[in-house]
């Protein structure tokens, strides 16, 4: 059997390859591993509070604050894109896990003080095993397209990973967000040649004349750790009215 492509209308792909049995199992888009479902719940539970109390004592914790805490984000709805499935292989689930836990701590730091963030996750390859995990960490599940439509100015976006023409699809929905964190949007479009995208509007322009030059940008505090994942990241934050920090 060989491996099947599946392109769905909204950009996503799925790619199905074939297991010993001859039954076609999940693959990440941006991933050759298997989504394996046979990984006990118990066990990422584990390996969520082992991440956690190793990421607690670490400086990138701190760091994140220090840019996060002294701005005045009216924050009310948090959406991270593109985590993939926590049922990999082992480093992979470990990249996926420091990225969960960089997106809930700095949604928890978002609403000291304020109301109650609710925490959204999207990516097609999550497992019904990753949803029961997520979905114990009082995260929502969003299914797949309907993130993107729930951006306002108001939503903090996390862009661990992302398919570069969905990424150029939804640029003007992403560029609401006061706060994103993304690869470096420069990289991207750099990456993308224009026989790609024939359809360049007035509507990206102007989104990506936000993301590149109305804002501050930040790299993601990383150390020697706690680096992958997010190695290559930027923090894009638009100005907001009473914050303590210079722009």
């Amino acid at each position: 059997m060989a491996r099947r492509k599946i392109e769905h209308p909204d950009g996503w792909t799925t790619i199905l390859g074939p297991s010993r049995d001859g039954k076609y199992l999940h693959l990440d888009e941006n991933s050759s591993r298997y989504v394996f479902e046979a990984i006990p719940l118990q066990d990422l539970q584990r390996e969520f509070e082992q991440a956690r109390n190793s990421t607690e004592k670490a400086e990138l914790s701190e760091e994140l604050q220090s840019i996060i805490i002294p701005r005045r984000f009216q924050i009310e709805h948090a959406i991270c894109f593109g985590l993939g499935s926590f049922c990999r292989h082992t480093t992979q689930r470990g990249t996926s896990m420091r990225q969960l836990l960089a997106f809930m701590d700095i949604c928890a730091n978002l609403q000291k003080g304020g109301n109650p963030i609710q925490a959204s996750i999207q990516d097609p390859v999550l497992t019904a095993t990753d949803k029961n995990f997520l979905s114990s960490h009082g995260l929502e599940i969003l299914d797949r397209g309907d993130g993107f439509e729930k951006i306002t100015a108001k939503t903090f976006v996390f862009l661990a990973f992302i398919p570069k023409r969905l990424w150029r699809a939804h640029l003007h929905q992403l560029q609401k967000s006061p706060l994103f964190i993304s690869p470096d949007v420069t990289s991207i479009q750099d990456n993308i040649s224009q026989a790609e995208f024939t359809d360049a509007t007035d509507q990206f322009d102007v989104a990506f004349e936000d993301m590149t030059t109305e804002r501050e940008k930040l790299p993601f505090p990383v150390d020697e750790k706690h680096s992958p994942g997010f190695y290559g990241l930027k923090i894009y934050i638009k100005a907001q009215d009473g914050d303590d920090v210079a722009i």
